[in-house]
């Protein structure tokens, strides 16, 4: 049986239906609903479903939370998939509607929704249906309470602002802090300490550019199920094709950055340990860690592998212990196994032992592992460091995370200097950091840490990987061209630095070594997909759009169910104007796995038919999967909305949020056409005239050869109802490139197409067919 606590009294769902309640009854209810939550937090508990009907009013007047079944221990692993919400959508926080982790501030952010309601009467966040309540949560700010309310005290603003802020670091970090705040109010005690952080800027480099742009991706999430047939595909020529999937902590929650970095650091020894060995390739970690894979089985459609290595981590008394297992993906039988303990306190046990027993878990004799024993320190403390901070880098979208990182990464190369592998790592961190937030004062350390890293082990491929790409962020391409030549000087046709080394070409103009680059990982990589996938992009980006869908569909035979790679073959029919075939490919990756690239493409498929009201929802589920600072996806969802019945206003509303991302990517690329021609059309469609015409100035006058610009110029004119300027200009876009299917499908030029003038102009010009356009270059 199970016995229960009686209470008598109303939940607060009941009370708040009855309208707005006294500041002071508001005050004290959500007080002691935080207490609560503060003791559950303090317990590593998060409810993750605060709201009303969850919180119980006693007739005695205490106040009660209910109904844990939601919860879950902070810091373990979701008992859901990526991408699935759970709770009540109203309440929920901005990571939580997105499928993320949440911690002790998502609750936080729900018990501000409820604070706002009792104080207003309304939900901060509404919309008529559940994705725009979603998209409400993650965009707009809420009605100040004044609005409502003119009689509260001082300082319940505040509060209200602190605990509904879209940043969750930014946020209270756990319920007690919020009730120290409110308790400050109640008082009448001076309140000007209780401020709303405001967010920092986190910026990365967008390549898209139109008001409703193709997903085109380099690198990004994969979307796969297994294989349904049995058996090895006679196209695999490679051996032992491995992926090591992230190690199961089945301990406590604080070990699972230790276990993600264990991981890691198996991966390593086993990728060293392939080098030189043509039967074996091995994929590298960093895209496992990308990869939400949902059973072990699926990495066979993922990678295109026929071995896993799957472990256990356990502690037992003093010890803990890692059970490695060696299995066929297909059916995941055991090949091998090994077991290796060491010290649960200092490490002792794994330093000197891991190299060997994953050694021993791929069959290699002892004597053959100098170099993977290099990757390691000897001093155990400085390993446990080590495997720490690789843990806490694989949250390197977080700033803190990445400072967690560099602490306990520094901490391991101070412990044993002559750590090659502990230096690049630190120097990783450092080039993570920049990625993120891109402060250029970031890549000199890393380069620093590098090359410390290669003057204690001259043949480190992963130092010469990293510093490479550090080379390359310093716009020094000669040192990074340098720095990838060396690592395929250890590791010929090494796939990431025979990649890299071709992107560099490509943008030097120098296209034969660029092919001759992807071409040489193709030969000594044959299956690995990867290369093929890599040899689309370049031809992608050189125009040739036969060549790169060729390279893509060579890349499906290896993995044919990478969702990156069947957006992309779409986005390349897309750009060469053959409409049928794009929207099947955009069709089979959304069917595989939603992803943020393939419910973009699906909304771009509904708007080129007109459905813009189907468009505006695809665009506003991708607000779910895409990470919702980049500028491209408010863009395409305001255009959406822009051409839906009675949603102009709302659209105009959308395209500030949009333009409010971009700007920040502005500032730091002022020259880049592709974030010029968003920022023209972007002010345009807004109805901000004033700053769209100063944008065209200025786009004119930086990129106007650029058909991308000239084409967002031309669209610009045609909105202000300029129409000789507007055939000007998208004339002379279409002349310099511009895809003459993108000008039929763009709604605001359909009147400008049935001019007279425009017809006599593509006929005399001969762009009755389309002509494929460039894009940048993308990076990792």
């Amino acid at each position: 049986f199970i016995a229960m606590a009686c209470y008598y009294g109303d939940t607060l769902k009941q009370i708040v239906e009855s309208g707005p309640v006294a500041a002071g009854e508001a005050i004290d209810i959500v007080s002691q609903v935080a207490s609560g939550l503060a003791r559950a937090h303090d317990s590593g508990i998060v409810h993750r479903d605060i709201k009303p009907g969850n919180i119980l009013t006693t007739t005695d007047g205490l106040v009660k939370v209910v109904d844990f079944g939601l919860a879950k221990l902070s810091g373990t692993t979701r008992v859901t998939r990526t991408g699935t919400t759970v709770g009540t959508v109203a309440y929920m926080s901005p990571e939580q509607a997105r499928g993320e982790e949440v911690d002790p501030s998502s609750d936080v952010f729900s018990l501000g929704v409820v604070l706002y309601e009792l104080l207003t009467g309304k939900l901060p966040f509404r919309g008529d249906h559940e994705a725009a309540v979603i998209y409400s949560i993650m965009n707009v700010d809420p009605e100040p309470l004044d609005t409502h309310r003119p009689d509260l005290p001082v300082g319940l603003q505040n509060v209200i602002d602190k605990s509904l802020t879209k940043d969750p670091e930014l946020r209270y970090q756990n319920a007690g802090e919020m009730v120290r705040d409110l308790e400050t109010i109640r008082r009448g005690d001076d309140v000007g300490a209780i401020r709303k952080r405001r967010p920092k800027i986190s910026m990365r480099t967008v390549l898209t550019a139109a008001a409703v742009a193709v997903a085109v991706v380099a690198v990004g999430i994969f979307g796969w199920r297994a294989f349904s047939s049995g058996g090895q595909s006679p196209l695999f020529v490679t051996e032992n094709r491995v992926v090591v999937l992230p190690i199961e902590n089945l301990m406590d929650h604080r070990a699972e950055v230790f276990a993600n970095g264990l991981s890691e650091a198996v991966s390593d020894i086993v990728e060293e340990i392939a080098r030189g060995d043509e039967s074996m390739w091995v994929v590298p970690y960093y895209k496992v860690a990308k990869a939400p894979i949902a059973t072990p089985t699926d990495a066979i459609g993922a990678f295109g592998v026929n071995r896993v290595v799957l472990g256990r981590l356990q502690r037992f008394a003093d010890v803990r212990r890692v059970n490695l297992r060696l299995c066929r993906a297909l059916d995941l039988r055991e090949i091998r196994s090994v077991v290796l303990t060491f010290d649960n306190e200092t490490g002792a046990g794994l330093a000197d032992s891991l190299t060997y027993r994953v050694g021993e878990l791929m069959d290699v004799d002892p004597a053959s592992l100098e170099s993977a024993c290099a990757l390691h320190p000897a001093n155990a403390s400085a390993m446990v460091s080590y495997v720490t901070g690789l843990g806490w880098m694989q949250r390197y979208r977080k700033g803190a995370a990445l400072d967690s990182a560099a602490m306990y990464l520094d901490r391991s190369v101070d412990l044993d200097p002559t750590f090659a592998m502990g230096h690049t790592a630190l120097g990783l961190a450092s080039l993570r950091y920049y990625m993120v937030t891109k402060e250029a004062s970031r890549l000199r350390p890393a380069i620093e840490n590098f090359e410390n890293a290669l003057k204690i082990e001259p043949e480190l491929v992963h130092a010469n990987l990293h510093g490479g790409l550090a080379h390359f962020y310093m716009e020094d391409h000669s040192r990074a061209i340098e720095s990838f030549q060396a690592a395929l000087s250890v590791v010929p046709g090494h796939p990431r630095a025979s990649k890299r080394l071709g992107r560099i070409y490509r943008v030097q103009g120098r296209y034969d070594e660029a092919e001759s680059a992807y071409r040489d990982a193709i030969r000594h990589f044959p299956d690995y997909w990867m290369t093929q996938f890599e040899l689309g992009l370049f031809h992608y980006y050189s125009d040739e759009l036969d060549k790169a869908i060729e390279a893509w569909r060579e890349a499906l035979k290896y993995a044919p169910n990478d969702v990156t790679t069947i957006n992309n073959i779409g986005a390349a029919y897309h750009q060469a104007g053959e409409w049928g075939p794009a929207r099947q490919y955009f069709e089979r990756a959304f069917r595989i796995r939603p992803t943020c690239e393939s419910c973009q493409n699906m909304g771009l498929a509904a708007f080129f038919e007109g459905k813009y009201e189907g468009s505006t929802r695809y665009y506003e589920f991708a607000l779910e999967y895409c990470d919702t600072t980049d500028y491209d996806t408010w863009g395409n969802l305001a255009a959406a909305m822009y051409f839906t019945d009675g949603r102009r206003s709302e659209a105009a509303e959308v395209f500030r949020t949009a333009i409010r991302h971009l700007r920040r990517e502005f500032l730091v690329s002022p020259e880049n056409p592709t974030l010029i021609a968003a920022m023209i059309t972007y002010h345009a469609m807004s109805g901000d005239e004033r700053s769209g015409r100063r944008m065209i100035q200025y786009g004119d006058s930086i990129a106007g050869d650029d058909a991308d610009v000239l084409f967002a110029i031309g669209d610009a004119y045609e909105l202000f109802g300029q129409r000789q300027l507007a055939l000007r200009y998208i004339g002379d876009a279409i002349r310099h490139g511009y895809v003459f299917a993108e000008v039929e499908w763009t709604p605001n030029l359909k009147d400008l197409m049935s001019d007279p003038l425009f017809k006599q102009m593509t006929s005399a010009e001969g762009t009755g067919e389309p002509t494929p356009s460039s894009n940048a270059p993308a990076e990792e």
